[in-house]
């Protein structure tokens, strides 16, 4: 009696909670399009592909709605995606992606295989609260591939091979998915969903705009998963990260601007929120291969954890970075023995020649050192076991050739106003083209290739490049109560070194 009672409550209890999933789906008023009105199974051994693609293809058909995947398990290769199309995993559901290379549609561009593949649409999501399973799988190996890696280069002066993970069948096998690419998409949300083991980037997204990232949880091992990185956005803008937790093998979320799948866009507009990240790589990277720019970033209110670098600005290809703040954080890193790169630094900045960074000798026509400008960092508690390094390039130093009399160069002045009153607004721009012309005939040598340990740098200070007239800026330079504080008087070129010493002075005591 009391055993029917409870296999009755139970099966209400089931039907109760199926009909709450349908009300759910149903509630919108969107049609909806059931896989398994399409030949899924739900069976994991089954290849649901097929169905599933015509499923989402019938619901593009009529004008969108919702793509509905019931709890089970479903295989698949490329999943192409449509406009006006909400793809929904309900919880109990879980995507495998296919082990079988063939089974991804690349276009031509093995980097672009994707489980789910999107170019080229508008207002679509990828929702629920089902798992996309990339079902990734690592052999341990010598690295022979990767050279300017600093865990490379210390096993090399050891005369030992470094042991790594790779993705299995690698090198000879070129596909490896990515869970999600899209590429040119717009109005695009992606939301509660759960991500584990990519062979590739979790999400690869290029030239996307207006997108919603809210409440995903992505795992790859830390130990194993190289290249499996998180959330990678290249030329993407007007994007917002929210409430996701990251704990990837690689970087979990990069902002990069390249011409890997078409023109170099900038990366601009992208706020980041409430996220906890741990990498066995970098939390946040500024990626190195950016050929055009990255601006206007917000990084806020997140917590980096079991990590080994926080945050990494890397230009080697040109291009710039603008106009970051991050604030509000917590950080805590370690080094990890086991992977590429890094030293539990909380962040990293350096600019170089892609030459320099391969540690090769330079190449006709490579780009020319980029730039990183104003980024702020504000309210970081950080427990670390490595150091910050801020690292510049020579070529965007003083170098004696382009800073003369005749055209002193804004950018010297300005780097050194915004080093010593970073976060202060209490310059003019009359004070960056004064702080020009002061150090006209400063110059930096240097000897020696950068990145092969055998440069040095030398200052000398030519006096025939020195602009000798009187400089005026908007804040004092000698003490309040002298004759003309805010002037650096006209002095003679033999004296003009003394102009450079006297506002580095007054810098240092800058309010």
């Amino acid at each position: 009696m009391h055993e029917s009672i409870i296999r009755r409550s139970a099966l209400g209890l089931c039907l109760l909670v199926t009909m709450a999933l349908s009300s759910h789906v149903y509630a919108t008023g969107e049609a909806v399009f059931n896989v398994k009105d399409y030949g899924a199974t739900g069976n994991k051994t089954d290849d649901a592909r097929p169905a599933i693609q015509k499923a989402i293809d019938a619901c593009a058909a009529a004008g969108g709605g919702v793509v509905y995947i019931p709890p089970g398990q479903y295989t698949s290769g490329t999943l192409h995606l449509r406009s006006h199309v909400r793809f929904r995993l309900e919880a109990g559901a879980t995507l495998f992606a296919s082990q079988d290379p063939n089974a991804y549609d690349t276009g031509g561009i093995d980097s672009k295989a994707a489980l789910l593949y999107g170019e080229d649409v508008q207002d679509i999501s990828i929702e629920g609260r089902g798992t996309v399973d990339g079902q990734s799988e690592y052999i341990w190996r010598p690295d022979d591939f990767e050279r300017a890696f600093s865990h490379k280069i210390m096993m090399e002066s050891l005369h030992k091979s470094l042991m790594r993970s790779f993705p299995k069948g690698f090198p000879d096998r070129t596909i490896y998915p990515h869970m999600v690419w899209l590429g040119r998409c717009k109005d695009v949300h992606i939301t509660g969903l759960t991500f584990l083991h990519s062979p590739s980037w979790t999400m690869a997204l290029y030239a996307c705009e207006r997108m919603v990232i809210d409440g995903l949880y992505i795992y790859t091992s830390l130990k194993e998963a190289v290249w499996a990185d998180g959330i990678d956005m290249d030329g993407c803008k007007d994007i917002r990260i929210a409430n996701c937790s990251i704990e990837t093998g690689d970087d979990c979320i990069i902002f990069i601007s390249t011409d890997s799948w078409g023109p170099a866009l900038l990366c601009e507009n992208i706020t980041v929120t409430n996220c906890v990240l741990s990498s066995a790589s970098a939390a946040v990277k500024f990626s190195e291969g950016n050929k055009l720019g990255i601006r206007h970033i917000a990084i806020d209110n997140c917590v980096i954890k079991n990590t080994n670098r926080g945050f990494v600005f890397t230009i080697t290809t040109g291009g710039y970075i603008n106009d970051v703040v991050i604030s509000n954080l917590t950080i805590d890193l370690h080094r990890f023995e086991w992977f590429w790169d890094g030293d539990g630094q909380p962040f990293y900045f350096r600019i170089t020649r892609l030459s320099e960074w391969n540690r090769e000798p330079a190449q006709p026509g490579e780009a020319p050192p980029g730039s990183i400008r104003n980024v702020l960092i504000q309210n970081v508690i950080a427990h670390v076991q490595g150091e910050s390094l801020i690292a510049g390039h020579p070529e965007s130093w003083l170098d004696g050739v382009s800073n003369l009399k005749a055209q002193p160069q804004e950018n010297f002045g300005r780097e050194l106003m915004e080093l010593f009153t970073f976060g202060v607004d209490h310059y003019v721009e009359t004070d960056v083209y004064a702080a020009a012309r002061v150090f006209t005939g400063w110059n930096l040598q240097t000897t020696g290739t950068i990145g092969r340990g055998d440069a040095s740098f030398r200052f000398f200070y030519n006096a025939a490049q020195h602009e000798t007239s009187a400089k005026d800026f908007s804040f004092p330079i000698y003490p309040r109560g002298a004759s003309r504080a805010n002037r650096i008087p006209a002095r003679s070129a033999a004296d003009g070194l003394q102009d450079g010493l006297d506002l580095i002075h007054a810098l240092a005591f800058h309010p």
